[in-house]
């Protein structure tokens, strides 16, 4: 169709140029109307090249519109995905220090029931390695969901480079600020680079800080393991050994005050035994003298005095016998004794008084059994006289008999009490021994509180330490949450000042579109002055033209010619006049083009300063945050090891209050004791003073103990309560974090939607270019043909100097020589576009 047209015009073109014969006068105002129809031209080229640098401002600044939401809304995405990954390390420390707390309530209990529960101790150390490898699984979970993240984003912004690329490549003839923006998107881009880079190796780092801290060898853990087994074993084999210990020594206390009683009473009582055993001799002696009289001479006190020595031979070896055997059952007794308890005492001597009474009716059946065999050889030997008299006399001495037998069980049965009384003060060397290992573990004893004392003072302060550490890091934390704040109201800040510097680049164009209007509409008035000027002019000449006289004819030519020139000339003028105020006009735009792209330079360097402090603040931070969960570790082992000191002490005070009311009950007793015996036993007093002094001040330090690890306690609950109130505000504040993050994300997805639609508006406007530029092809090919048209009528053109320019122009844009020129010259490649547009459209009025 185009082709068809340019031949239809061209044979047009010809029909005036070749018939001549209508007249001069036809051709001067065919020259007229051509002078006019120019200048017309030249306003509507102006309007359409002014419409063209429009549409280039409106598609740069679209396009810078585009870039500079992009790079924010990925400065916002990094942002939101530094505080998504803030906000999930403090949830995982958080899980971390509630696992801890839990641990260390369990290690708590289960030493304080240690003695009572020792088969779930494997359990809770079996649950500790299954929560030890639990961690361990979350970590790498971790870890391995923070790489993929961070290929992802990766992909994600190398795909998002190619993408703009492309469209730097497909729009690369676009100049002006979307030219110069997307000439500085790869500096850009390399940041961002260069940013993910930095956060990946921290985050590397954090793992590996985070795995050093959880990963430990479980053969130390073993070794931990078997420490606190052994330590509570020895820890039960010393409080058994003084529990013993002290048993001993109250039995042999009890069985030195039991000898003592027996040595001072059978001290007092034997004289008195003596002169009983004197008595009973002169009571035999009378017996033996009634006996003599009866009996003839000195065969009655031979026998009697035959009887007496085997009597008391008799009597003498089986005392003698019986001191040699009861010396050997004495001792085997008080070895025994040691080791049993008051009913097993009570028991055992029962068991004894009743085998020593069966002994002693034994004997004293044989005893009898042997008088009256003796009385039956001696009344045989004797005969029977005096019957009456001897009755009555064995009447009185069977009557006495058995008084002299019990008198003899008495003293039996107290000389068997006397090698008993021989060995009370051996029991009382070993007694003293006793006591004095008594004081020596009393003073070791004393040193260990004192140790224990200094251990409560150094974890008190530790714990106070702790204190302040944790009201730091919440400073610090406190501090973050500020700077947060600070760096969202600076976004806001630039935000706004994009806004406003938009709107002040939009009122800019639209007072330059204004005046360039104005000065169209001026130059048009200008134009239609002079064109009616001419018009009068002709019109004048046209009524005072004579069609005889050569003469006036040739002078309205040179009239016409000398017009010719003066609108040649104003038309220039103005030209010139135009393109001076469009050159101060593009230099002003390009000035504030300048000064606006170093604004904006300069907010982006503060951008990326403030990002680097907001890095460095960020690793700053990671440094604070290892740095308090090792501190909190070690808290939380001084807190282990003060609850394992206090259940120890606990045991300790509890055995301790038992063995002061056993002592109690033992001081009564001594007390009762001594009551009876204070007169004969004042060294024996003097020692149980210094016992009773001894125990007061072991009571004493008992009593200071107790207090000190009750303030202790009520401490240690105030400080835990405090520190889970601050968790409780930690995790309100973690709350409105978690909502501010939501409505971040939010705001997120709205500016990538918005993106998609600036790209898919972009993707339009590429489009509408690539037809452009089919519609720049078959425009030049149009001028083609309209060249080789009119270089066919060259011959007739030459009169014409404008049209042969033209015909240059066009001669040099198809050779491809005027790409330079318009590059070197803008105001050369504005005429030429306008010229050869005047040049189409006089063709066009010419058809």
């Amino acid at each position: 169709m185009g082709s068809e047209e340019v031949l239809g015009s061209s044979a047009v073109i010809m029909d005036p140029t070749i018939s001549p014969c209508n007249g001069s006068m036809v051709q001067l105002m065919d020259d007229g109307e051509e002078n006019e129809n120019l200048g017309v031209d030249l306003l509507n080229d102006l309007d359409l090249y002014l419409e063209d640098i429009k549409d280039r401002l409106t598609i740069s600044r679209v396009v810078s519109d585009s870039v500079i939401k992009g790079i924010v809304s990925a400065v916002e995405q990094e942002a939101a995905q530094k505080i998504a990954e803030k906000e999930l390390e403090l949830t995982r420390l958080k899980k971390g220090l509630h696992l801890y707390i839990v641990g260390s309530d369990d290690g708590s209990v289960c030493s304080g029931m240690r003695q009572e529960q020792k088969n779930r101790k494997n359990e809770l150390y079996s649950d500790t390695f299954v929560e030890h490898d639990s961690l361990q699984e979350s970590l790498r979970n971790l870890k391995i969901d923070v790489k993929g993240q961070l290929t992802n984003l990766k992909k994600e912004i190398h795909k998002v480079k190619g993408s703009y690329s492309m469209r730097r490549n497909s729009s690369s003839e676009i100049v002006g600020l979307g030219g110069i923006l997307l000439e500085k998107v790869p500096d850009k881009w390399s940041d961002v680079d260069k940013m993910v880079d930095g956060l990946g190796t921290t985050l590397d780092s954090f793992c590996k800080h985070a795995e050093d801290m959880v990963h430990f060898p479980k053969s130390l853990f073993f070794e931990w393991q078997q420490e606190r087994e052994f330590q509570a074993e020895i820890e039960g084999l010393v409080i058994k050994n003084s529990i013993r210990g002290l048993q001993e020594e109250l039995e042999q206390q009890r069985l030195c005050d039991q000898n003592t009683q027996l040595y001072s009473n059978g001290s007092a009582s034997w004289l008195e035994k003596v002169q009983e055993l004197s008595s009973l001799r002169q009571e035999l002696d009378a017996i033996a003298k009634s006996l003599s009289v009866l009996e003839s001479g000195q065969l009655i006190s031979h026998g009697s005095l035959e009887h007496r020595k085997s009597s008391g031979h008799h009597f003498s070896n089986g005392n003698h016998d019986e001191s040699i055997i009861t010396m050997p059952e004495n001792l085997e007794a008080a070895e025994l004794l040691r080791d049993k308890n008051k009913e097993e005492l009570f028991h055992y001597f029962k068991t004894e008084m009743t085998k020593m009474k069966r002994d002693h009716e034994s004997k004293v059946q044989k005893v009898t059994e042997e008088l009256f065999a003796l009385k039956g050889v001696y009344l045989k030997e004797r005969g029977s006289t005096l019957p009456g008299r001897k009755d009555k006399d064995f009447d009185t001495l069977r009557k006495k008999i058995p008084e002299v037998i019990l008198k003899l069980d008495n003293i039996l049965i107290e000389n068997e009490k006397v090698p008993a009384m021989s060995n009370s003060a051996e029991s009382l060397d070993t007694m003293k021994d006793r006591l004095e290992s008594l004081r020596i573990e009393n003073c070791e004893l004393q040193d260990l509180l004192a140790q224990k004392k200094k251990e409560i003072k150094l974890l008190s302060s530790q714990v106070s330490d702790a204190a302040e550490k944790t009201l730091q890091h919440s400073w610090t934390v406190a501090n973050l949450f500020r700077m947060i704040k600070n760096l969202k109201s600076s976004i806001e800040d630039a935000h706004i000042e994009a806004t406003i510097s938009e709107h002040l680049y939009k009122l800019l164009l639209k007072e330059f579109m204004g005046q360039i209007k104005c000065f169209s509409k001026e130059s048009d008035l200008e134009y239609n002055i002079m064109e009616g000027s001419s018009e009068i002019i002709f019109r004048e000449a046209a009524q005072n033209v004579k069609p005889a006289s050569m003469l006036e004819t040739e002078d309205s030519d040179m009239e016409s010619i000398i017009m010719q020139g003066v609108l040649e000339i104003g038309l220039q003028e103005a030209f010139k006049e135009a393109e001076e105020k469009l050159s101060s006009l593009n230099l002003k735009y390009i000035d504030e083009n300048e000064a606006r792209l170093s604004l904006e330079r300069e907010a982006m360097e503060k951008l990326e300063q403030e990002i680097h402090l907001l890095t460095a603040t960020i690793k700053e931070k990671d440094k604070l945050v290892q740095e308090s969960v090792d501190e909190l570790e070690k808290e939380k082992e001084n807190f282990e090891l003060v609850s394992q000191e206090l259940d120890s002490l606990k045991v300790q005070t509890k055995q301790q209050g038992r063995l002061t009311e056993k002592l109690r009950e033992t001081a009564e007793e001594r007390s009762r004791l001594l009551a009876a015996s204070k007169e004969k036993l004042s060294l024996v007093e003097a020692r149980e003073r210094e016992h009773r002094e001894e125990l007061a001040s072991t009571i004493v330090l008992v009593n200071g103990l107790s207090r000190a690890v009750t303030d202790f306690e009520s401490r240690a609950t105030k400080e835990i309560e405090r520190k889970s109130l601050w968790l409780e505000n930690l995790n309100s504040q973690f709350g409105s974090l978690i909502q501010k993050v939501s409505i971040l994300k939010r705001t997120g997805f709205l500016y990538k939607k918005n993106l998609e639609s600036k790209c898919s508006d972009l993707q339009k406007a590429e489009a509408e270019v690539d037809l452009l530029g089919d519609k720049v092809e078959n425009l030049q090919s149009l001028l083609e043909k309209i060249y080789i048209a009119l270089d066919h009528y060259s011959l007739i053109l030459k009169h014409y100097p404008g049209i042969t320019e033209i015909l240059k122009l066009i001669r040099r844009e198809l050779n491809g020589e005027s790409m330079t020129a318009y590059t070197h010259d803008p105001a050369s490649s504005s005429q030429s576009k306008a010229f050869g547009s005047n040049a189409k459209k006089f063709e066009d009025k010419r058809v």
